[in-house]
């Protein structure tokens, strides 16, 4: 009796563990000024580490479905006394976090504070609220959280696994799965996910078969395994060579080194210059250990400098990269990117910036309804407080990197969030603050789903991922690259094209061509403006009739042939003396000249 009561009192212990520090992040998160995101308040943490994926989960489902926990407690009458300000903010989370822990989590209630007691005392009532509003329509019906047990669930997020190639090869992994795990290799199939989608991109992977596993046709090293195959505690996972990273976090290395494009790390003639980057926030450093694997794979020697300002996720980057195999090409810097001087990166020529967002795209993971239309949950009618400071910091991170880093080629942007406030909206403002960048045209052509079609300039050349269009977490990654001359030139011809066509509508509309004609008419009207100015010069102007010249004309017309008559008489007279004179002044000229 005495273990037994031992083990129930531990077990409430961590459960009011648990539930203090679910609220105290939930209130950190609201109340905050500093530009902070759910993910890092999560990291900063001083949770033990299996206890992590639970506090996770709660958290995350108390900011889902806040609202909806607060009018069930409201109409069964219960709630917390608000005396203390500070106070009452802190029991209002806590009493949030016990309610969907009660109502929708573990169905438990499990503690020691005296809102535990008060929820526990009212579970039955407070079920029952909960199912009268679900049946009046209230309350939309309670969705499962992704991942569950079935594995041929048609929504289940598949098992994604990164080959880590500092430590093993693509060919050992497929034979170590083969071999030991006693698994089938099979082509993958993408299709839709039904009516579902939001798109008719073919990017969904329908549930594997149990033994069965894929390659990823977008992600090199990417393997596709069964929805939930437990790999914790596996040789290969313990060792570092397989690493548990999901497919839309891998997205930003690949688009940043493995694109087609001029500004790829690859070695040029006469250029002996290393290849170095900087990962700007860089915990918990799956990326930065995948941007280590793809640089070990081109010819120039690379350096990646992981860069991340909190203390304590610099120790947990750290133990990373040493138990990842890449402490070697990997140097770690405790410091925040918009405060440190950058004068010793001056020649790092890419850069990967995974700031901190609000994790949106991370909380559709839990609720399959929201993803199908999330503008229609309370989480998006109702956007985070910081969502403003959030966006304001993103740009600040990438504008630095762009303007500081003289030798910088290309820079890879992403965050795990699906407003576009913080995606579209930010690659605007970094566009419009850069004029000297641009964005890569058409990066990952193979990647179906794109921006939001209300950005026409940017969306064909940025990626989105979604649960229901490409079974993972939403995801956003853009990329951008500088200008060249060559760029600029091309924007100049642009230009004068443009003006060209102008000019042509406007040549069209004075002369009444159609559009129809299109160049023809303009050689016409050319042809004919040349013969009009020949015909100027070559005819001579002919003088206009003058009406009263003609009247004169017509009133002395009788008379006057007389006068002119004796006038060119006189003329002729005078004439011929002139030119007798002439011939005798010539004769004694030349008289004197003969003397």
């Amino acid at each position: 009796t005495c273990v037994l009561l031992s083990v129930i009192i531990r077990m409430a212990r961590n459960a009011q563990y648990l539930i203090d520090e679910a609220s105290q992040i939930l209130c950190d998160y609201h109340n905050k000024t500093s530009s902070v995101g759910l993910r890092n308040l999560l990291y900063a943490s001083q949770c033990p580490k299996h206890m992590v994926p639970i506090l996770t989960s709660v958290v995350n489902g108390t900011q889902t479905h806040y609202e909806q926990l607060l009018a069930v407690a409201q109409e069964a009458g219960v709630g917390v006394d608000n005396h203390n300000h500070d106070a009452s903010q802190r029991n209002h989370w806590e009493l949030a976090v016990v309610l969907y822990e009660c109502l929708l989590g573990s169905r438990r209630v499990r503690g020691t504070s005296n809102i535990v007691t008060t929820v526990k005392q009212n579970k039955a009532l407070l079920q029952q609220t909960l199912a009268q509003r679900r049946k009046r329509g209230d309350t939309q019906p309670f969705q499962p959280k992704l991942h569950p047990d079935q594995s041929n669930s048609s929504n289940a997020m598949p098992r994604y696994v990164r080959v880590n190639t500092l430590k093993c090869s693509l060919t050992e992994a497929i034979r170590y799965l083969t071999e030991d795990w006693s698994m089938k290799q099979v082509d993958l199939e993408l299709g839709s996910s039904s009516s579902n989608s939001s798109s008719n991109n073919n990017n969904f992977i329908p549930p594997l078969q149990p033994h069965t596993f894929a390659l990823d046709p977008h992600i090199p090293n990417l393997l596709i395994l069964p929805p939930k195959t437990n790999l914790h505690g596996d040789p290969f996972c313990r060792d570092g060579k397989f690493v548990l990273q999901d497919r839309s976090s891998c997205l930003t290395a690949t688009v940043l080194l493995t694109t087609t494009t001029t500004t790829t790390c690859t070695k040029e003639k006469g250029d002996n210059q290393p290849c170095h980057m900087i990962d700007t926030c860089a915990a918990p450093g799956n990326k930065t250990s995948q941007l280590a694997a793809l640089a070990m794979a081109h010819p120039l020697e690379s350096k990646v400098f992981a860069l991340e300002r909190s203390p304590a996720r610099i120790a947990t980057l750290q133990a990373r990269m040493q138990a990842l195999g890449a402490s070697d090409i990997v140097t770690t810097v405790g410091c925040d990117f918009l405060k440190v001087d950058l004068t010793p990166f001056q020649h790092v020529r890419f850069a990967l910036c995974d700031p901190s967002c609000s994790g949106s795209g991370m909380m559709l993971q839990h609720h399959h309804h929201q993803q199908h239309n999330p503008t229609q949950t309370t989480l998006f009618q109702q956007p985070p407080p910081d969502l403003t400071a959030l966006s304001n910091q993103q740009l600040a991170i990438v504008s630095r990197a762009l303007q500081e880093l003289p030798q910088l080629q290309a820079l890879a942007y992403s965050t795990c969030s699906v407003h576009a406030q913080e995606n579209e909206g930010v690659v605007q403002r970094i566009l419009e603050a850069n004029p000297g960048w641009r964005l890569t045209p058409r990066i990952l052509p193979s990647w179906p789903h794109r921006g939001l079609p209300e950005f026409t300039d940017i969306a064909p050349h940025v990626l989105r991922a979604s649960l229901v269009d490409d079974s993972t977490n939403g995801f956003f990654v853009a990329r951008f690259e500088r200008r060249t001359k060559a760029d600029k030139l091309e924007k100049k011809s642009k230009k004068k094209q443009k003006e060209k066509k102008q000019r042509k509508r406007k040549l069209d509309d004075c002369n009444g061509n159609n559009d129809d004609n299109g160049g023809d008419g303009e050689k016409k009207q050319r042809k004919k403006s040349k013969k009009h100015k020949k015909s100027k010069r070559e005819e001579p102007l002919e003088p206009l009739p003058c009406p009263l010249l003609e009247t004169k004309t017509k009133e002395s017309s009788d008379g006057e042939s007389n006068g002119v008559k004796e006038k060119k008489k006189k003329k002729t007279k005078k004439d011929q003396k002139d030119k007798k004179k002439r011939r005798k002044e010539g004769g004694r000229q030349n008289d004197d000249k003969v003397v």
